[in-house]
């Protein structure tokens, strides 16, 4: 019975923690919508021309993407390169020193190999990218594949065959698995998989946890035997693979009927929480009541959480996520191409045109095919002496209208700075 009353709170608060992710989720999608992130995506990619408007008379001239161009080498131009020091007042004693100092140096060579071969500067720069969007998270942590150990369950012997014994007085025993291909990671986490609680103010006092959203294959999820034999045998896809959706997606677009029941899911999505109140960690999954990976003590090396976020907007005092700066440049940007296109559309509407005196010429109609079609320098034969073709003025294009522009271009430079 006792078993039973465990399991069901186990379930229990695995939902609730399913529960808290969707109001943040809610909190989040409120946020985008209002400083319209998926339109600050579209124009940066050059996809700013209203439907409404035919290619012909639209022309986008793209300041959110030069201004990207221009800014983001100064932001990140250099690589950093680490210092591992000794206090001044660390220790009295030089033969101390003499060790710490030599430790310091191994240290700081091993920084300045992983900042090269995790390729920091190149997940850095794309961060400093999301955060003119949103936000930009680096994730700093440890990771191993876990192995099947063939002794598990037996005592731990040292390299003369004794047994080892645990503080506790009893033999240490071998583990279920045992870690292999270790590796230090730096990992760009995507803003859209990174959230915290409904309730986080802009200061990291007020966060009470944050999430990492992941996406991985069903096979692989019941394959890792880092999370609960149980709930891996239970747990289920809730997504599709983005490739399996945009195929359909092309599928419609040609013609083809499809009912959204015909993609199958075959991905799970997991939640990577860290509890920063209760110092704990787990892992959770939409489609599973159970927790994947119990709350447990952090990892070693983590006080907190394994997460550095930047954040280049300003900061609001109604939530964490802050103003993103390219929010700022859509509408200057909108009404630079709108004008831009209305110059274009002036200059191919009232291309010259011409009146033509039909009593000057044996064949007006041909005449008049020439002026049409014939290129620089075409020749008219006429039976007059005075002018029989006369040019009908363009009409006239305001100069307020390039001044307007110089004015837009001023406003975007303004808010982009």
């Amino acid at each position: 019975m006792a078993k039973k009353d465990k399991k069901k709170a186990e379930t229990s608060g695995a939902q609730k923690w399913v529960q808290k992710i969707h109001a943040a989720k809610k909190v989040k999608e409120e946020w985008r919508n209002k400083f319209r992130v998926d339109l600050a995506y579209s124009y940066r990619d050059g996809a700013q021309r209203p439907s409404h408007i035919p290619d012909s008379e639209w022309i986008t001239v793209n300041k959110v993407y030069s201004n990207l161009k221009a800014e983001l080498p100064s932001l990140y131009s250099n690589d950093p390169y680490f210092y591992v020091k000794l206090a001044k007042s660390y220790s009295p004693h030089p033969m101390e020193i003499v060790r710490m100092e030599s430790q310091g140096r191994i240290r700081q060579s091993m920084l300045n190999y992983l900042k090269g071969e995790l390729e920091l500067k190149a997940k850095v720069r794309l961060c400093i990218l999301d955060a003119y969007f949103q936000y930009g998270v680096i994730k700093t942590h440890y990771y191993a594949d876990l192995l099947e150990n063939p002794d598990a369950g037996q005592p731990i012997t040292g390299a003369n065959g004794e047994i080892i014994m645990g503080d506790n007085g009893e033999p240490m025993m071998e583990p279920e698995a045992l870690p292999a291909n270790e590796t230090y990671c730096l990992t760009r986490v995507h803003p859209d998989d990174f959230l915290v609680d409904a309730d986080a103010g802009p200061l990291w006092d007020n966060v009470t946890w944050v999430g990492h959203r992941i996406k991985r294959p069903l096979d692989d999820v019941r394959g890792d035997k880092r999370y609960k034999k149980s709930s891996r045998d239970t747990v289920r896809p809730t997504e599709a693979k983005e490739d399996e959706v945009q195929e359909q997606r092309e599928r419609r677009k040609k013609g083809s009927v499809f009912q959204t029941e015909d993609i199958q899911a075959s991905v799970v999505i997991l939640y990577e929480i860290y509890d920063l109140k209760a110092k704990k960690w787990m892992v959770i999954s939409e489609g599973c009541d159970d927790f994947l990976m119990e709350p447990d003590e952090l990892p070693k090396g983590v006080e907190k959480h394994p997460f550095n976020v930047i954040r280049l907007g300003l900061l609001r005092d109604d939530g964490f996520y802050p103003i993103p700066p390219a929010s700022q440049w859509l509408d200057p940007q909108r009404e630079y191409n709108e004008l831009r296109s209305k110059i274009l559309t002036h200059r191919k509407r009232f291309n010259r045109k011409y009146t033509l005196y039909g009593g000057a010429f044996e064949n007006p109609e041909d005449a008049i095919v020439k002026l049409e079609s014939g290129g620089d320098g075409t020749v008219l034969i006429t039976n007059q002496p005075m002018q029989a073709v006369f040019p009908i003025s363009d009409a006239s294009l305001d100069q307020n209208h390039i001044q307007e522009l110089m004015m837009l271009g001023r406003d975007f430079e303004e808010l982009a700075t």
